[in-house]
């Protein structure tokens, strides 16, 4: 039987770069995939307004890619969330999630360096909170390179504990990560293809596979 899997994710190309390989097995299994992106992305960049448009197409090529069932943009500023009242972002997640009754979430993980990753845990650990008949069985957070990484914090820093074999897929991730090539540094910035390929491979050597993602649990119900 098919499951609902929800990525909400801050950005586009967040979801690629956190868990891509993994949609592309919930892809195999025939799941069915909802992405949604809180903010543009683009905003807080130079003359970024105008490449908006640009960056919900490639979006909109990945759900095709991913033969995702729905893509949602809200399209808040970017590296603004924190401008915006929690609860104001928390309810548009809370009607999404009512509509797609999600059984499985990917989301941020809490001490990422880049603010909107924060606010974006933040909303979707409120608005997914466990009221009883909740579809939603499992939240795990998955890292970023250049955000998660780049942050400091001894008690919250990023801790795996789930690991998921994408080395089937791992070739197909990075075309994936190529439709968002803007995104991309060279070596040896942390967000270059080389160095994306050297952290699943050493997520997946942590377990005993080519390349893994890796994901920290927030919640677990079994």
């Amino acid at each position: 039987m098919s499951e609902e899997i929800l990525v909400i994710a801050a950005h586009p190309d967040d979801e690629i770069l956190g868990c891509g390989g993994t949609l592309l097995k919930h892809k195999s299994m025939q799941d069915n995939i909802h992405l949604l992106f809180i903010s543009d992305g683009e905003t807080s960049r130079h003359n970024g307004e105008e490449n908006i448009d640009d960056r919900v197409r490639l979006s909109e090529e990945i759900k095709n890619k991913l033969d995702a069932k729905s893509l949602i943009n809200f399209l808040l500023p970017d590296n603004k969330l924190d401008s915006i009242p929690l609860l104001e972002i928390v309810k548009k997640i809370e009607i999404e999630i009512g509509k797609i009754n999600p059984t499985k979430i990917y989301t941020h993980h809490p001490s990422d360096l880049n603010v909107d990753h924060q606010i974006v845990f933040k909303s979707v650990i409120t608005a997914a909170r466990p009221f009883p008949g909740s579809s939603i069985k499992e939240i795990l957070s998955f890292e970023i390179v250049s955000s998660t990484e780049w942050n400091y914090d001894p008690k919250e820093n990023f801790k795996p504990n789930l690991f998921i074999d994408i080395s089937n897929q791992f070739e197909e991730k990075l075309e994936l990560l190529k439709i968002y090539k803007k995104e991309l540094y060279s070596q040896p910035h942390a967000r270059s293809l080389e160095n994306i390929k050297n952290l699943n491979k050493f997520r997946g050597s942590s377990v005993g596979f080519d390349y893994a993602e890796a994901f920290s649990v927030i919640r677990m119900i079994r």
